[in-house]
């Protein structure tokens, strides 16, 4: 028996720690072109252990939070840090 699988959506996978937990559920701090954060709720597949496949909320172009802080708000601004 053979089962066809696959999609043509991106797949998005993230580190563990770039997750909020939010009464509202799990966010991801996504920050935008002005360097402001926006707080996208996200529905998470499978568990990788260290990473998460993203189903919903996120796309592969999108500038994620790593190790966000708990206070961390919706529109805060923030510093990108560059890549060494």
């Amino acid at each position: 028996m053979r089962f066809k699988i696959g999609s043509s959506a991106d797949k998005v996978t993230i580190p563990v720690n770039t997750l909020l937990f939010r009464a509202e559920g799990a966010r991801v701090a996504v920050v935008g072109a002005e360097g402001k954060v926006a707080l996208r709720p996200i529905t998470i597949g499978r568990d990788f252990g260290n990473t998460l496949e993203i189903l919903s909320g996120l796309t592969p172009a999108d500038r994620i939070v790593v190790n966000p802080a708990d206070s961390l708000e919706d529109g805060q601004q923030v510093l990108v840090a560059r890549p060494i």
